[in-house]
């Protein structure tokens, strides 16, 4: 290969380049059902962070994921922006920027070239099968956990540090990115491959300091699979044949590079093939397969970049070619993200090895792939705006499959698009009728349309398909308890809590049902536990202060309104009516008058204030008070007919007929009926 220090200012473009890809991305917002709601906005570790949650994070599963750094790093995104989506999609181009520049630092480690460096970090940058890393918000586990395994490798392959240090910063790296996210365990197999790279031994002898990585993998991998298991994710595939999955698992090894090198009709799903229905290219995969890895290996014995590259390759989708099958879908782009780096290593390698290629015509060759990868990146960006340009983009794939009309669907009913949701969800179970899903979503429709018994009958049917399920049950109890069928509503909260204790939203609907039923220390308990689970979910705060209200406990209930004001703040005007005439007709009425003068010190000219604070006058019996009030009341406003009716009534009960009847009569010219009819039986 020729030695050369051309285009080191290419690097400069790195920057550039990532942001005509992504720039449009940083005002996308969070895609509300394909996990930037239970791993973000919906997260109490990021929403409601606070360092005493530090121990739980670093010992809690969420949603069958175990990645607490990268929490930690949303987390900050949050408390940074206040839950700006923009903020988050920042971070993500920031470390999909430094991961970039770590693959020119690991290559010119590796390579000793810049050219073939810097070609393989450009590629890297703007690769179209990375959109999904960066684009998707959830995907940020990619690229912390690739920060540091990158981190990693280059501190491994540098030559400029001692080993005792080498290896402490090495570990340390590893670590994090086990941390950030459990598909760092091939890192020790990994730093093997560059000790094979770089002609090193690999004896035992010589690698047995690998051996506390080794045991990290082997502690990492276990908490994966435990972190899977604990939400079924890992998939039970009996349908399919032997012969059909080695065609899956080959299909999908050769999937990764194809399309990594030609990026078109990429999709944000890939679903497993229908058993049965395979294609021939699956009963062809293996046999492809087996060409490809007999050439690797004979063209590898002379060239060892070759299988460096193909070990590194392969190392990096070991993990994700479901060989255990996981989740509904075969491939995802996003697991190509650091496996790339080996086939843009090789790619830049041969770019650069062509001795006969001049600079303009090879200059232009390289900058024809990096700007057509570029111009394919930022159109792929534009389907993970929304989650329905997203499952769009997937129907667009897969126009005979449910599952993404259904998650389209879904996508309107949470924007409150009904009747497009409705459209969607029942295209899904036209083209696969025994999707509980669909089912479900189709009942919370007919729910917000005031159909509960329709929303029954859906969520019932669901629930044959699927067997039991916590949140179908607590629909189907809302949709009981809509049509006042408190028992069946009270049991189906009580089976969706009891396979599912977890479900904030659960308890706090039982606890209004037990509130119906009178039961006020009941809901209380049920308000509370909600708010343990959740102590974001601001409307408990509210409905177990009426609570405490109905059981006289109004400090209690005063705290909780308080609590409620300060998390959600409603228009002061509002919440000072709101909690005063809640407090008077609960009962707290002493309570109530402090508030409203409370409130009226602050603003004397609070006219509503004034006018509810005559209401509690009354009802502690002191009519004088209220009497002037009321006056003060007509003061600022004249025409307010309720204040003349309301004082016409007080001067009446205190026998001050004339004074009652004017009153009265000035309402009825202000249009009050009420008045016109008192005035008619007690002034003629």
């Amino acid at each position: 290969m020729k030695k050369s220090n051309r285009p080191l200012f290419l690097l400069f473009f790195l920057p550039v380049l990532i942001g005509y890809i992504y720039w449009d991305s940083i005002g996308y917002d969070f895609l509300i059902n394909y996990d930037d709601d239970v791993l973000i906005f919906n997260n109490l570790y990021v929403n409601n962070f606070s360092w005493s949650l530090v121990p739980k994070l670093f010992s809690s599963y969420i949603e069958g994921l175990y990645h607490p750094l990268t929490t930690l790093t949303w987390a900050a995104d949050w408390t940074i922006g206040n839950g700006d989506a923009s903020v988050f999609h920042i971070t993500n181009l920031l470390f999909h920027l430094l991961n970039s520049i770590l693959v020119f630092k690991l290559i010119k480690h590796l390579g000793k070239h810049t050219e073939v460096a810097v070609i393989c970090s450009l590629l890297f940058a703007v690769s179209p099968m990375a959109v999904e890393n960066v684009a998707w918000l959830s995907s940020r586990k990619d690229l912390v956990y690739a920060f540091f395994y990158l981190s990693g490798l280059v501190i491994y392959s540098s030559t400029n540090l001692k080993s005792s240090l080498k290896y402490l910063l090495t570990s340390l790296a590893f670590l994090s990115s086990l941390l950030s996210k459990s598909a760092a365990v091939t890192f020790p197999i990994a730093l093997l491959l560059i000790d094979y790279y770089n002609g090193k031994p690999l004896k035992i002898k010589e690698q047995w300091s690998k051996l506390p990585l080794i045991l990290l993998s082997v502690v990492f991998g276990i908490i994966n699979i435990k972190a899977q298991q604990s939400i079924d994710f890992i998939q039970d595939m009996e349908e399919y044949t032997i012969i059909e999955r080695i065609g899956m698992v080959s299909y999908s090894i050769l999937f990764y590079p194809i399309k990594s090198l030609l990026p078109f009709e990429l999709s944000a799903k890939y679903f497993y093939p229908i058993s049965g229905q395979l294609s021939i290219i699956y009963y062809l995969a293996p046999l492809a397969l087996i060409a490809i890895g007999i050439a690797i290996f004979k063209y590898g014995k002379k060239h060892p970049l070759v299988l460096f590259a193909a070990g590194f390759y392969l190392l990096h989708i070991a993990l994700i070619i479901k060989i255990i099958p996981t989740g509904n879908d075969l491939i995802n782009e996003r697991y190509a993200y650091i496996a790339n780096i080996a086939l843009f290593f090789l790619l830049s390698h041969s770019f650069v090895s062509a001795e006969k290629i001049s600079n303009s015509i090879f200059f232009s060759g390289v900058a024809l792939v990096i700007i057509s990868f570029s111009i394919i990146s930022k159109s792929r960006t534009e389907a993970w705006e929304s989650s329905q340009s997203l499952w769009t983009n997937v129907i667009n794939q897969y126009p005979d499959r449910g599952i993404p009309y259904n998650e389209r669907g879904q996508a309107y009913f949470l924007a409150d698009n009904f009747d497009a949701a409705f459209i969607d969800v029942n295209k899904a179970i036209e083209l696969n009728q025994s999707l509980d899903l669909a089912y479900t979503n189709r009942g919370n429709i007919y729910l917000k349309r005031n159909q509960a018994e329709e929303a029954i009958e859906d969520f019932t049917k669901a629930l044959d398909l699927k067997g039991v399920d916590p949140l179908i049950y607590s629909n189907r109890g809302t949709a009981y308890m809509t049509i006042d069928s408190l028992d069946l509503a009270i049991a189906d909260f009580t089976k969706s809590l009891a396979l599912d204790s977890t479900m904030a939203e659960t308890y706090n609907s039982r606890a209004i049902l037990k509130a119906k039923l009178t039961d006020y220390k009941g809901a209380i308990a049920d308000f509370s536990k909600a708010l343990a689970i959740n102590p974001n979910y601001i409307g408990a705060y509210k409905n177990r202060s009426l609570a405490y209200f109905y059981i006289e406990e109004n400090e209690k209930g005063i705290a909780d309104m308080d609590t409620y004001q300060q998390k959600d703040p409603m228009d002061e005007r509002k919440y000072i009516i709101y909690k005063g005439r809640q407090l008077n007709n609960l009962g707290a009425k002493e309570e109530a008058l402090q508030h409203f003068n409370a409130a009226i010190a602050n603003n004397p000219k609070n006219a509503e204030a004034i006018y509810y604070r005559a209401d509690v006058k009354i009802a502690l019996g002191n009519l004088e008070g209220a009497i002037d009030d009321y006056l003060k009341v007509i003061d600022q406003i004249p025409s307010n007919s309720s204040a003349h009716n309301n004082l016409a009534n007080v001067y009446y009960t205190l026998n001050q007929k004339e004074k009652a009847c004017f009153s009265w009569q000035t309402a009825a010219g202000l249009g009050s009926k009420a008045a016109a009819a008192s005035m008619e039986s007690k002034c003629f």
